[in-house]
């Protein structure tokens, strides 16, 4: 048997334009490498083939003339590089979605009987497996770089009048559903083929569009218009007529989000084009890979233990080369990596006990114990809280979960214990919280937050963790807060004002500055210790002011978080929220009636959850009618956020259960690699 090989060549050896140029250029001999089984992979920062030896002597200098190119030999090695190529371990972007797809799309003409076809599948849905166990998904959102390159370019509350989407694939559909759009007086699709494309878009899109073929834009300047290129589909004379009639348009700015810029050189210069290579959007590929980037050890050797748990090897020597190839390894505290035939299993692959040991008739089920302590040592890093945050909103918002309203009891006027189960079905996460605040309890020497969090394996119920849930209850309601101003913060935040230097003040400093990096943080706090000890603790390089009286930080805010502790009286009047400015309340209490009035745009984390706890608790808010919806609605584009700069906007987040048993699976994947907590045996 010929020994399989493979040649690449990506983004991290050339320049990323000059590997786009030449993936387009080869792409179309894939078509003639299939019939000898040889798989090509030609994506915008990647050209890879892999095949047996003799086969690809024959298209190597085709394909890689004057192009550096590395080279791995052997079936295992073939496959950890396709694995992590999968997992988006290799991407230029980290943690991005399309390139497993990409990768079966490549693979999909290759007839299955070529020893290539018979193991690549298996490893892909190795990528995507560790790729889904480890939370390695990217924060980068195509959407949000055009909210802040349109806010960047309108300042002092100018309307923007016409945004122009050039292409309606995946990306052009995308910011269409965003709802970007409604910053504009009017969106216009620009397409070859009007008709063809409204029916298509009849059918998955309800937002008014104008259609227009190239030729007819640009008859007069439009110099408070922006146009986004999001499509790669562009031959020579589409590329002169777009180019023309953008010359004429003059808008304010075109965003090109192709691959290979469309506008040349000279156009470019005459206009302000900002393309996928200059600093300005790379800086947003910077931050998420920054995120992203302590993950990549573990994403790596979760790579590598399941293909070592898998059966693509052609021999025991073969899967020797292996660990001789996998520089990355750890120690796993007990074998969790499945061993599966096919490669829809390890797509199911996503709890990590085994539950299933009876001996004797009687159940033995581990059970992992992580005391405050344990947790803290899992030192889960914040961005991936965000990141964790972020994507079980979307679920939120896709009607992917249960989070029945918090029950509760009330012992005392200022305490309460509440109950919290979540389930998120496409995370296979399942659990509850049951968590404890007692305002008083500080002078007595207690933290006024107590609790305790059950993770429950959900395909048999049986409970594999229990945790404290004081420190993953801070971490994830500041995570709300960080991604709800991400979505609904107006364009330039310059301050933020934090009432309340207690643990949820301390912690939405951190979050806040990673989706703000420039704010300058007020905080407020009747003891002016609290402030010092605030800003001696944080891991944040933001500038942190202490400010005397809460009024004077709010009326000076573009984001306002009120953290105290449970409050029964009003302290904060919205009147004092200035126009354009966000505000998110930690705790219901504590703010005038009119929050509820006054707001243009009102909105909860769960507005079910948010109703019946203002009808439990007796809240003095009259109207609650105006909550308009969840905040993970907005994040899933199906109502409209910030539409005019000047709104001011409220986003009570009570807490998600959700959250908790997100977050907390987190922290237990951590502890369980280091081997942090008690198990013991039920």
């Amino acid at each position: 048997m010929n020994e399989l090989l493979g040649l690449y060549c990506d983004h991290s050896m050339v320049e990323p334009a000059a590997i786009a140029q030449r993936s387009a250029k080869v792409k179309p001999l894939a078509a003639d490498l299939k019939r000898y089984g040889i798989l090509m992979v030609a994506t915008c920062a990647r050209i890879e083939i892999y095949g047996d030896e003799p086969a690809l002597k024959n298209v190597t200098s085709t394909v890689f003339s004057n192009l550096a190119h590395g080279r791995i030999e052997g079936r295992s090695a073939i496959a950890q590089r396709l694995a992590e190529i999968a997992s988006a371990a290799h991407s230029q972007i980290l943690g991005e979605s399309y390139i497993s797809d990409q990768l079966e799309k490549a693979i999909e003409p290759i007839d299955p009987n070529f020893p290539i076809f018979q193991f690549a599948r298996s490893a892909i849905a190795v990528g995507r497996a560790a790729r889904e166990r480890q939370r390695f998904v990217a924060t980068f959102d195509y959407d949000q770089i055009v909210r802040d390159i349109i806010a960047a370019r309108f300042a002092n509350e100018e309307v923007p009048d016409r945004l122009y989407i050039i292409g309606a694939g995946m990306l052009g559909r995308g910011l269409i559903r965003s709802g970007v759009g409604k910053q504009f007086r009017s969106t216009v699709v620009v397409t070859r083929n009007p008709k063809n494309l409204r029916r298509r878009l009849r059918r998955s899109i309800d937002t008014e569009l104008a259609l227009m073929r190239p030729a007819e834009i640009g008859y007069a300047r439009e110099p408070r218009s922006i146009v986004v290129i999001g499509t790669a589909d562009v031959n020579d004379e589409y590329k002169t007529t777009l180019q023309n009639a953008l010359l004429r348009l003059e808008p304010r700015v075109i965003l090109d989000l192709s691959s290979i810029p469309v506008l040349s050189e000279a156009a470019s210069s005459k206009l302000n084009c900002v393309t996928m290579y200059d600093k300005e959007f790379l800086r947003y590929i910077e931050q998420n890979n920054i995120g992203l980037a302590p993950k990549l050890p573990l994403l790596l050797s979760d790579i590598y233990e399941l293909i070592q748990s898998s059966k693509i090897y052609s021999s025991h020597a073969d899967k020797l080369a292996l660990q001789q190839h996998t520089p990355i390894r750890r120690r796993n505290t007990r074998s969790l990596i499945p061993t599966f035939d096919n490669p829809n299993q390890a797509l199911d692959y996503s709890s990590s006990a085994d539950l299933s040991p009876k001996r004797g008739g009687h159940m033995e089920a581990p059970l992992r114990w992580l005391s405050r302590n344990d947790v803290a040592q899992t030192n889960l890093p914040f961005t991936l809280a965000l990141d964790i945050v972020e994507r079980t909103l979307r679920d939120h918002g896709e009607g992917a979960f249960e989070n029945p309203p918090k029950i509760g009891i009330h012992p005392g006027r200022d305490s309460c214990i509440h109950a919290m189960a979540g389930w998120l079905p496409r995370q296979r996460r399942a659990g509850l919280k049951w968590i404890a605040c007692y305002s008083s309890n500080p002078k007595i020497g207690l933290p006024n937050i107590t609790g305790l969090l059950v993770l429950n394996d959900p395909d048999t119920g049986l409970p594999v963790c229990v945790m404290d849930a004081a420190y993953l209850t801070a971490i994830r309601t500041a995570a709300a807060s960080a991604i709800t101003s991400k979505y609904l913060s107006p364009p330039h935040v310059n301050r933020i004002a934090i009432i309340g230097a207690g643990i949820q003040g301390l912690h939405h400093v951190e979050m806040l500055s990673l989706i703000h990096p420039t704010a300058e943080f007020q905080v407020v706090d009747i003891d002016e210790n609290a402030v010092t000890r605030l800003a001696e603790q944080t891991h944040s390089k933001a500038t942190i002011t202490r400010v005397k009286e809460a009024e004077a930080a709010i009326r000076t805010a573009d984001v306002v978080v009120t953290a105290t502790s449970r409050l029964e009286d009003v302290a904060f009047q919205f009147e004092w929220v200035k126009r354009g400015s966000l505000a998110m309340p930690v705790h219901v209490l504590g703010w005038s009636e009119d929050i509820t009035t006054a707001s243009d745009l009102l909105l909860a984390d769960d507005v079910g959850q948010f109703k019946n706890y203002i009808a439990a608790t007796g809240c003095p808010y009259s109207d609650i009618s105006r909550v308009r919806g969840s905040v993970s609605d907005v994040i899933a584009g199906r109502i409209a956020g910030r539409v005019r700069i000047a709104d001011r906007i409220a986003a009570f987040n009570l807490g998600l259960a959700i959250h908790d048993v997100a977050i907390g699976s987190a922290i237990l994947n951590i502890a369980e690699q280091h081997g942090l907590g008690t198990v013991v045996s039920y």
